[in-house]
């Protein structure tokens, strides 16, 4: 067996028992109770069993139901679907049964994510250790363990395989590595459409950033024309109907006022109370914290991107509206 095969074989082992052990009051009573800490967890199995029921009634639409605020129905063209995590949760529901095939479905999504990150800081760093303690943090974090309510947002191992696919292609000017990663933007973009749009501002992000850094070499423009093109093309039948409605049928449902989105104070990330990460905040723990800190003051040529991408999650993460220190500044940013 190739090395590297056995290799990532022992450490998706080594996060399934992980999440095993995590997930153990769970697994034990695997039929009594739907994963999540959130009331939002209710609705994803009946996504399964509507998704089931779509494909197999004739003249039956997805993206409509009546069993949902009869009698006016509802349209789910905008409903939080994760389309990925409902095919393995119906793959499983014949073995062990809607409710058990759903929370292993979930499960599934923390094994992937820690081995995912495992991959890509293994591929950056050469280092097991890094690599094991990266996909530790990544995967079991307190703020995705939350998640795991919220099929949509808990699907985060597309974003390390998304870069590592990426990282290969345009260093290798390689079209195998291209179209790895124009498939795992098609099943992150499957699992969560939200997650779509996190993989595309990170992959322009990663464009202009090769562009633009002498460190980094410059990306071949045959690579991300493949890339932007298959991917394209892979997610369209999950996207056309979104563009349809919005487009054609002038539905707007989902602008959001600034004033009531989700907001993050921005000293979270330095004050770790159990609100700001139950409010879906950023605060990230004082271990990690440390770590990166450590990691910038000794490997400072080293880390550029990286500072990149913190600064400008950050700027994301703390919402429209900027608050600091639990107090609203009044001010409106750009984004």
């Amino acid at each position: 067996m190739n090395l590297a095969w056995k290799r990532n074989g022992l450490v998706l082992i080594f996060f399934v028992l992980l999440t095993i052990i995590v997930a153990w009051s769970l697994l034990e009573n695997l039929n009594g109770a739907v994963i999540g800490f959130d009331i939002d967890a209710l609705i994803n199995p009946w996504a399964d069993w509507w998704t089931w029921r779509a494909l197999t009634e004739p003249n039956q639409s997805l993206w409509y139901t009546d069993m949902l605020f009869y009698p006016y129905g509802a349209n789910l063209v905008f409903h939080s679907f994760s389309h990925l995590n409902t095919a393995v949760a119906l793959a499983l529901t014949p073995i062990a049964g809607p409710i058990p095939a759903y929370n292993l479905a979930i499960l599934l999504n923390y094994a992937l994510s820690g081995l995912a990150m495992y991959q890509l800081v293994y591929y950056l760093t050469r280092s097991n250790t890094a690599g094991l303690l990266a996909g530790i943090i990544f995967a079991f974090n307190s703020l995705n363990q939350f998640q795991g309510a919220h099929p949509v947002l808990v699907s985060i191992w597309c974003l390390p395989w998304v870069t590592l696919g990426f990282f290969h292609a345009v260093r290798e000017n390689s079209v195998k590595w291209a179209i790895f990663t124009a498939v795992m933007v098609a099943a992150g973009a499957f699992a969560s459409s939200l997650l779509l749009v996190m993989m595309g501002l990170w992959l322009l992000f990663l464009v202009i950033y090769f562009s633009l850094s002498s460190a980094w070499p410059q990306p071949p423009w045959r690579i991300l024309f493949l890339i932007a093109g298959l991917s394209a093309l892979l997610i369209l039948p999950l996207v056309f109907p979104v563009l349809r409605d919005a487009f054609l049928n002038n539905n707007t449902t989902f602008n959001r006022d600034p004033a009531q989105s989700i907001i993050a104070d921005a000293l979270s990330i330095l004050l770790p109370h159990w609100i700001y990460w139950y409010a879906r905040a950023m605060y990230i723990g004082i271990v990690t914290l440390w770590l990166v800190i450590i990691a910038i003051w000794s490997r400072r040529g080293e880390v550029g991107l990286w500072l990149w991408l913190v600064v400008i999650a950050y700027l994301f993460a703390i919402g429209p509206q900027l608050h600091i220190a639990g107090q609203d500044t009044g001010i409106t940013l750009p984004w």
